[in-house]
């Protein structure tokens, strides 16, 4: 018989047919039918006896696999990355041939196989008594995951299988592997020499722990899992990572689970990178030598947020590596405008946990007097210049990057609005976080709804609104009972999670002296707003008419003598604007009084006609209602 390589037949092929072959003739007398099947084998190239020089066509065949086996082929490069030897190889190649033709599974069947054509350890005992040793539990085929030895049975039954995704692999195939968990990534690592094998990496960014295993381990490439389960089909990951020359990174969520350990101590051939945000307990870890390592940073440095988004993020995004990856990676989809990919990490979650308000207010639509206006601008500049102050400058984050201001005062003296045009200046969306939302009478409710609240907010730059902030930040108050006690509780855990907080925390109130006194210390800038003089409610009133509405001899200098604070005014300019709507008018003092005298009605104020003079002939007359 002769070997070569045949257009439809691999190499490897070839030599699974002559194995098949001898193993026919070790046999014995065999029907006709055995016999037959035999010289139907795709890599039978003679009508010989089949018996014909079979110990020097069997020569013929390993010097094939070998050759095949330093070739450049799919096959090679598999048992290259397995550290396979030649015993190895050829159990592989019989395995594979067997699955993808008919012919040689009828052969296996009249060999002692499975009736369906399945290889069982028999078989091999048989045909490829040298390979038997690279079907054993230990052997490295199992290690990579390439091949499953079923473990019932008597021992010459049991059915050798070989992983499908390999078989698919080395017939060129390059889908991806159906048994892979779904959340797998792959990675491109850094080239440089490394010996080791395994390394825990523990720190706050996820990003940033596997960028430091790629560079500790020296791999190229690697796969990456966010955390395993009892369903992790282990064979699959090894099988991959050895097919792709790849490290395996994996993100330990609370403990390292016995299956994974057994596989980093089995798969030594693989380099295995242990991730977690704390580091492991030594009685976790799996027997073999390992490195540890620790990151401490909570965010990129500024340079590496212009070196990865070219500035065009601006200053103040304190972003963390898992969050620069994730607004890389959207840029795309995006229109590659990082700003927008900023602000979208945070969308859904924090949507349902609070109102989202989107910053459309200015600078020049805030009217305040002088100093408070730099303490609200002080606010957005402390946001925005971190980096300068607490990376290049030195000044230590202690205990957060994050920023608190605490803004007071009566109702509608321009708080809120205050919050959103620094939200706006900075680039950033306001959430208004619901408070009724938020407590709970239940015991750890108030707490864990904090936290999923804080855990969202901290996965994206935002401004967090806590309104009427007195309700939550309260003083605690001496416990005389199991409520009192858990009220205290929920207050010094609030302490602790927005000293962890690294964004920006606005807290307002009507009375900040029932804010408790730990918070208060905890409060960068804190703007007390007053009701606005004489001077202010001019501004109000002119910014409250829009240019564009029309308007006829408005007299802004009367208006301005009411004390009403800057929601009021717009409440009436509003009320007087539908009125002149509805007569088809221009806004007039006559829409402007009525609506006036109806916003202090409804705020129980008493009116006093005369105040209203030279227009109290505009006001509604008193009397019975006239009905039309």
């Amino acid at each position: 018989m002769k070997f070569g390589s045949s257009k439809n037949t691999n190499q490897w092929e070839l030599f699974a047919d002559e194995i098949l072959r001898f193993g026919i003739v070790k046999q014995g007398p065999v029907g006709d039918d055995l016999a037959k099947q035999g010289l139907l084998l795709p890599g039978f190239k003679s009508q010989d006896s089949i018996n014909k020089e079979t110990e020097k066509n069997l020569v013929a065949a390993w010097k094939l696999l070998e050759n095949e086996i330093s070739s450049k082929s799919i096959f090679a490069s598999a048992m290259r990355l397995t550290r396979a030897d030649v015993n190895d190889a050829a159990l592989v190649a019989l395995l594979a041939a067997v699955e993808i033709r008919p012919e040689r599974r009828r052969v296996v069947v009249g060999l002692g196989g499975k009736t369906e054509g399945t290889v069982t350890l028999g078989v091999i005992a048989h045909v490829l008594p040298e390979s038997l040793s690279s079907a054993a539990p230990d052997s490295r085929l199992n290690r990579s995951g390439f091949i499953q030895v079923s473990n019932t049975g008597p021992w010459a039954t049991r059915e050798i299988h070989l992983a499908p995704s390999l078989v698919w692999s080395m017939l060129g195939s390059q889908d991806r592997d159906p048994e892979l968990p779904i959340d797998v990534e792959h990675l491109n690592g850094v080239s440089r020499a490394s010996d080791i094998q395994v390394v825990l990496v523990a720190g706050p960014d996820r990003s940033a722990r596997r960028q430091r295993a790629l560079v500790r381990l020296g791999a190229e490439r690697a796969i990456a899992l966010k955390g395993t389960d009892e369903s992790t089909n282990w064979a699959a990951v090894v099988r991959e990572a050895t097919l792709c020359g790849a490290a395996i990174l994996i993100d330990i969520v609370d403990s390292v689970p016995a299956r994974m350990k057994w596989w980093i101590e089995r798969a030594d051939h693989l380099r295995w990178g242990i991730l977690s945000e704390n580091q492991i307990p030594l009685e976790q870890l799996p027997d073999r030598a390992w490195v540890d390592d620790q990151i401490t940073d909570r965010v990129a440095s500024a340079s590496s947020v212009l070196q990865q988004m070219g500035g065009a993020l601006g200053a103040g995004h304190r972003l963390t590596f898992t969050q620069l990856d994730q607004i890389r990676k959207s840029l795309p989809a995006l229109g590659g405008d990082p700003s927008h990919a900023a602000r979208r990490l945070v969308t859904g979650d924090l949507d349902r946990l609070t109102t989202r308000i989107r910053p459309t207010r200015s600078w020049d639509d805030l009217v305040l007097p002088v100093e408070d206006f730099e303490r609200v601008r002080m606010v957005a500049a402390r946001y925005r210049h971190r980096d300068t102050v607490l990376d290049e400058w030195g000044f230590k984050p202690i205990p957060s990057a994050g920023v608190v201001a605490m803004f007071s005062g009566p109702p509608g003296t321009g708080k809120t609005m205050s919050a959103e045009v620094i939200a706006a200046d900075l680039g950033l969306d306001l959430f208004k976080v619901n408070l009724a939302t938020m407590v709970s009478k239940y015991i750890g409710e108030t707490e864990k709804n904090l936290e999923q609240l804080f855990d969202v907010a901290d996965t994206g730059n935002v401004v967090l609104l806590f309104d009427e902030a007195d309700s939550i930040f309260g003083k605690r108050s001496e416990v005389s009972d199991a409520q009192d006690r858990y009220a205290n509780l929920e207050v010094s855990y609030l302490l602790q999670r927005i000293e962890r907080f690294d964004g920006l925390v606005i807290l307002t109130t009507n009375l900040s002296s029932n804010i408790d006194n730990a918070f208060l210390r905890r409060i960068h800038v804190v703007v007390d707003f007053q009701a606005p003089d004489e001077g202010e409610r001019r501004t109000l009133w002119l910014k409250a008419l829009p240019s564009d509405a029309p308007q006829n001899d408005v007299d802004i200098d009367f208006c301005s003598q009411f004390k009403l604070s800057g929601a009021d005014i717009r409440s009436v300019a509003l009320g007087a604007a539908f009125r002149a709507a509805d007569e088809k008018k221009s806004i007039s003092m006559s829409h402007v009084v009525t609506a006036l005298f109806d916003e202090m009605r409804k705020q129980g104020r008493l009116v006093d006609r005369s105040a209203f003079a030279p227009y109290g002939a505009l006001l509604p007359a008193e009397g019975p209602v006239r009905r039309p």
